[in-house]
Parts: C-alpha cells; structure tokens; sequence
C-alpha cells in the first residue's frame, strides 16, 4: 500500500508540473489573475481551494497528539 501512495504522489507531482510548465508557457501568473479575476466563478474555485487547505490543516491540528507537532511540522 505503502509503495501505490508513492507511486500516486509521484504521478501527482508529474502531472502538476507539466501543467505548471504548459501554463507559464501560455501566460503568467499575474496577468492571468487580473483577467480572471471579474469572473465571480473564479473567485468561488479560489475560496474552495483554501477552504479546503485551511480544513484539512484544522483536521490535522486536531489529530496530532502533541501542539509541539503540530507546529514544527516535524513527525
């Protein structure tokens, strides 16, 4: 089990990456959000995403046995 979540993290990370690459080949960053940005859809995808970071760090924090853990980041 332990070896297909390597796996499937790795193949994760290679696919961001080359989208990454496909998407800073086509337009930067900063440009692209000043023309998203209007877009009330594009807000909602953004807010949903950190969301989502910011719970499962919540759920983290809650499940970790020591704050010290918590904080340093450290197993």
């Amino acid at each position: 089990m332990k070896a297909f979540l390597i796996g499937l993290c790795l193949g994760m990370i290679g696919v961001m990456l080359l989208l990454s690459s496909v998407a800073i080949q086509h337009q930067d960053i900063i440009s692209a959000n000043r023309l998203l940005w209007p877009d009330p859809w594009y807000r909602v995808l953004l807010a949903d995403a950190y969301c989502g970071f910011l719970w499962f760090w919540l759920w983290v924090v809650w499940r970790e046995q020591s704050v010290l853990r918590v904080v340093s980041g450290s197993c």
